[in-house]
């Protein structure tokens, strides 16, 4: 069975996983970034665990249901030119962040997605930065 995507959770899972990493090694904080870099960073992994729910969403293969991590590959090879077995040596998350960089740049958040990181980035300052995110705000 198929576990519904939850984007609350996806989004504290994010932030959690950033914020972890930033306390354990400490050598990774930007120089001159303001305490919320592990949300900055949170919103890549979030915006890639949304494009490939999208895909999921959208796939019409009856015949298979592919992982989210098979989606992105797939969308390597179908946009990029990929080869299988290329894309099949990709087994980390913040790999397909790099690699799909110029998509999730891109790619607006719809109201549905934005929600947890409007909740979240609301109080900070540079609320304006996350916005540019979400499909529905006009700056």
């Amino acid at each position: 069975m198929v576990q519904e995507f939850n984007h609350h959770r996806e989004w504290v899972a994010a932030l959690d996983k950033y914020e972890k990493r930033l306390i354990e090694n400490p050598d990774l904080r930007w120089e001159g970034q303001p305490r919320d870099q592990h949300t900055r960073m949170a919103l890549g992994l979030y915006k890639l665990k949304c494009f490939a729910e999208r895909m999921r969403k959208d796939s019409t293969a009856i015949w298979t249901r592919l992982e989210a991590m098979d989606d992105l590959r797939l969308h390597l090879i179908s946009e990029h030119h990929w080869t299988l077995q290329d894309v099949r040596r990709i087994q980390d998350e913040e790999d397909f962040v790099f690699l799909l960089h110029d998509e999730l740049q891109q790619m607006k958040l719809t109201e549905q997605e934005a929600e947890p990181v409007r909740q979240w980035t609301d109080h900070l300052g540079s609320r304006g930065e996350f916005q540019q995110h979400y499909r529905d705000c006009v700056l």
